[in-house]
């Protein structure tokens, strides 16, 4: 039976937070802590989201590796067949959760709305939230072929390209959608003006 490290996924889940805590204290330093605050949200739901498309985590002795390596998925839009297979079966509901292709593709696709939806609070352009999406899912794809980029003791996820579109996607709609309902990005107080010496 597959037993899952503990350490390995507190380690992990670890530095992730370090990372998102040290990028938050970058933007209030740059912006100041009223100002960068407006980050904050979107880095820590890309670190959440992160830490979600790649548990468990492995561990050195971890025998879910089992010799496995990761794989290049390029077919696009795989998840339609995965999709119409289970309407041409008729297939109930907990077949449907079930189905890894089609309930890791919703959740995949949601997360990044609400994602999107956040970033709308951050960046003014869609195309700034658009290239956010593409590097963060391309980095998540790359990170799971490569097993961590070599840190782990296996490759135990494969790069697929449809993650690669839909997660992008996701982001683009949940920021179009955010921006349809009005939402702007937050700013900073301003600064007083100092009065003039007589």
């Amino acid at each position: 039976m597959t037993t899952v490290p503990l350490l390995p996924n507190l380690a992990g889940f670890s530095v992730i937070v370090i990372a998102a805590v040290l990028i938050c204290v970058f933007f209030a330093r740059r912006h100041g802590l009223r100002a960068g605050a407006r980050f904050f949200p979107a880095v820590i739901l890309i670190a959440v989201f992160v830490v979600i498309t790649h548990l468990p985590w492995p561990g050195p002795d971890w025998d879910g590796c089992g010799g496995r390596r990761g794989r290049l998925l390029l077919t696009p839009f795989r998840f339609i067949n995965a999709i119409g297979r289970r309407i041409s079966q008729g297939a109930p509901l907990d077949e449907w959760v079930m189905e890894i292709t089609v309930s890791a593709t919703a959740l995949n696709l949601h997360a990044c709305l609400v994602i999107g939806a956040v970033l709308a609070l951050c960046v003014h352009k869609w195309g700034t939230a658009a290239l956010i999406g593409l590097v963060m899912t391309l980095l998540v794809e790359t990170s799971q072929l490569t097993g961590l980029f070599g840190l782990a003791p296996c490759a135990w996820r494969n790069f697929e390209v449809d993650d690669l579109i839909l997660n992008a996607a996701g982001v683009i709609i949940g920021f179009a959608i955010a921006r349809f309902a009005g939402v702007r990005p937050l700013t900073g107080a301003k600064r007083p003006h100092r009065a003039g010496k007589g």
